[in-house]
């Protein structure tokens, strides 16, 4: 499947908790913890691909917890959409805890959970005879909302996923606040940026100041912490 996705930057946990309070989200939230994997060398990295294993543990009583894999082709470059948009093809797979635990033991691979598909096939050509490793890792807290857009060319129902995520190294520690947003990957071309001016007003109705394009996915952004960090140690 394909994955569109807008992502706008928030400026701090209590812009984002004005913004939960004023829709009156009454989801408890999941902490994700994202483990992502690669050859040495980076050769998935280098050809545009990720693949990763998530932990998801529901933050209300029971804290009921759940093992996702996903694997991400290369980014499509699309100059007319809007500068917050991420659109690349997706796949995913529920594991059990067991199938888990034998992948970030290194016992298992990642890739060979997923359904042999086209693009996990390239991936797999890619990765070539060095084995996957846990490469990063970092943990984001995330609240779903569900909210209509009205937006210049109609109402849009969407479900808002509002993340606070923790990069860690060492003493050093940096975190971000977003707002996240997947659209109709058909209809992406038309909505794309109907669809970001209407989110951010909104989100600066509320906030009190502008909420413009995150600076990249989450992974790119920890991969620039380490770089940043790696200065100071």
């Amino acid at each position: 499947k394909m994955e569109a996705e807008l992502k706008l930057a928030l400026p701090s946990r209590a812009a984002m908790d004005r913004v939960l309070t004023s829709l009156r989200a009454t989801d408890h939230g999941v902490m994700q913890t994202s483990t992502f994997f690669d050859t040495p060398a980076a050769t998935l990295r280098s050809a545009g691909f990720a693949v990763r294993i998530r932990r998801e543990q529901e933050l209300a009583s029971g804290g009921h917890v759940a093992w996702v894999i996903t694997a991400k082709g290369p980014k499509q470059c699309a100059p007319e959409l809007a500068d917050s948009m991420t659109i690349r093809p997706e796949e995913d797979i529920r594991v059990s805890p067991e199938a888990a635990a034998s992948i970030l033991s290194g016992e298992r691979s990642v890739l060979s959970v997923l359904m042999q598909s086209a693009m996990v096939t390239r991936m797999l050509q890619v990765q070539g005879p060095e084995p996957l490793q846990a490469r990063e890792r970092f943990e984001n807290t995330r609240v779903r909302v569900p909210y209509t857009l009205r937006t210049s060319v109609g109402e849009l129902v969407v479900q808002l996923e509002f993340d606070e995520t923790r990069y860690k190294h060492g003493y050093a520690t940096e975190t971000h606040w977003e707002c996240e947003c997947e659209l109709p990957p058909a209809r992406v071309a038309s909505l794309a940026a109907p669809a970001q001016a209407a989110l951010q007003e909104m989100l600066a109705s509320i906030c009190g100041c502008e909420c413009p394009a995150a600076a990249g996915g989450k992974l790119k952004r920890y991969r620039k912490f380490l770089k940043k960090t790696a200065t100071l140690d």
